[in-house]
């Protein structure tokens, strides 16, 4: 079955192969992947993109964002540890988001879409936590997580990841159960 979230004009749906040549061209921007630690980009294919897409079918699932039918930019949800900082147990995921349309931020898009997502991992899939890290230098990342419930846990100072540049990376470390959500 193919979920597909909506509020409005706004709309979830699962990456398919078709999104392959989209997604790559986003990943290999590196002012969309600055905040990931990839500021020259992750300069991959459409075909491992494709790729991709298939394998996180299996540990969770990617979503592209439209709005008014028009890719704007992509989330997901995963149920293993994909490296953030933060094992994942049973009954919990990890989330991530991108608005990649830069004339599209600071509108509440990506609010809206994480609530979308939010309530459809909580209220239908059931999961009982959910994870997210935001870069130290994100500040508009912190504020969105924090207005939607997610409980700062730590701050991971790493030397073991750097980003391309190499500078080593900092992340804020949240976590959210149920009763943490703010739906409105």
């Amino acid at each position: 079955m193919q979920v597909i979230l909506k509020d409005n004009d706004l709309t979830l749906r699962p990456s398919e192969e078709r999104d392959a040549e989209t997604l790559a061209a986003w990943w290999n921007d590196g002012r969309i992947m600055a905040h990931a630690g990839w500021p020259q980009g992750v300069n991959t294919t459409k075909e491992k993109v494709a790729e991709r897409i298939s394998h996180r079918r299996s540990i969770g699932n990617n979503f592209i964002i439209e709005l008014n039918g028009k890719p704007i930019g992509e989330m997901g949800y995963h149920t293993e540890d994909v490296g953030a900082g933060t094992p994942i147990k049973s009954g919990e995921a990890g989330i991530g988001i991108k608005i990649c349309d830069f004339s599209l931020l600071e509108l509440g898009l990506g609010t809206r879409a994480l609530r979308l997502l939010i309530d459809y991992l909580f209220n239908t899939l059931k999961f009982k936590k959910i994870h997210v890290d935001a870069n130290f230098e994100n500040p508009r990342a912190q504020h969105v997580y924090e207005k939607l419930g997610f409980k700062k846990i730590r701050i991971l100072e790493t030397e073991r990841w750097t980003d391309q540049m190499p500078v080593p990376a900092r992340f804020i470390i949240y976590e959210m159960l149920p009763t943490d959500f703010v739906a409105e």
